[in-house]
């Protein structure tokens, strides 16, 4: 969407220094389709541009900008959990209103699993006899570039992005009945059906609709994943685990993103 658009008319080698500044300073200021982008995105693009430049270079081709040439500050938001006061509501509600949607929104609070990979999770990921799961999908909505098709996006179910995020969890001894109790063999964990599934942005829409009946501030998904992670360094988590829980590439990132004073 944006790097060949830039670049397209260009041999990798005619592409200097300046051509990477004016192209992220357009971006930045213009974005796309007259929308001003995020700090954040400005900054991945660039960091695939970085990542052009080295599986080049392994390739001996020439290359004329540096990968630092640019870069974007980036602002740190506070990080949004859940008080103490809405996990309970919104507990006593899953509880006293079960359902797929109530275990998947369960699993994520107590375990930390994103959307995506939770919307992928199967019953053959379980093993009740060892008390764990395996992580080993995820799914996304993504932009359909093919043009001579009418539909704009389409779900993609694929291995996660890094390794790290292959992983086994620890299933909570909470869970373990509602889990049973739904249980499907090979079918979609969301849905109960072995060729439908629920996707993240439906378990996104229903999850909202959850927080309104219960009387929870409107939130994201992810929070629950944050809340999770938050929770665990409260009660004084191993950090090193509770990287692997979260599927972390270090732990690192985990100390950034949820150890706070």
């Amino acid at each position: 969407n944006y790097v060949i658009p830039a670049f397209v008319k260009f041999n990798l080698n005619d592409i200097g220094n300046e051509h990477i500044i004016s192209s992220s300073n357009k971006i930045l200021t213009e974005g796309r389709n007259g929308q001003k982008l995020a700090p954040k995105t400005v900054s991945d693009i660039l960091s695939r541009m970085k990542s052009i430049r080295r599986f080049a270079l392994i390739r001996d081709y020439e290359v004329n900008y540096v990968s630092n040439v640019v870069e974007i500050p980036l602002r740190h938001e506070q990080i949004r959990v859940l008080t103490v006061n809405e996990e309970n509501k919104l507990l006593r509600y899953l509880k006293k209103h079960f359902d797929l949607t109530a275990l998947g929104i369960l699993l994520s609070l107590f375990t930390g699993l994103r959307i995506g990979e939770l919307c992928a999770l199967k019953w053959s990921d379980f093993s009740f006899s060892d008390k764990e799961f395996y992580v080993q999908r995820t799914m996304q909505r993504l932009h359909n570039l093919n043009e001579d098709t009418p539909r704009k996006t389409f779900i993609e179910v694929d291995t996660p992005k890094t390794p790290s995020s292959l992983r086994k969890i620890p299933i909570p001894a909470e869970l373990m009945k509602y889990l049973k109790s739904a249980y499907v063999e090979n079918a979609y964990v969301l849905s109960g059906s072995k060729d439908k599934f629920v996707e993240p942005r439906t378990m996104e829409n229903r999850f909202k609709s959850v927080l309104r009946k219960c009387g929870v501030q409107r939130i994201n998904f992810h929070v629950l994943r944050h809340s999770f992670a938050t929770k665990c360094v409260e009660l004084g988590f191993d950090i090193k685990s509770l990287s692997e829980i979260l599927g972390h590439a270090n732990v690192n990132i985990t100390l950034n993103r949820y150890v706070h004073p």
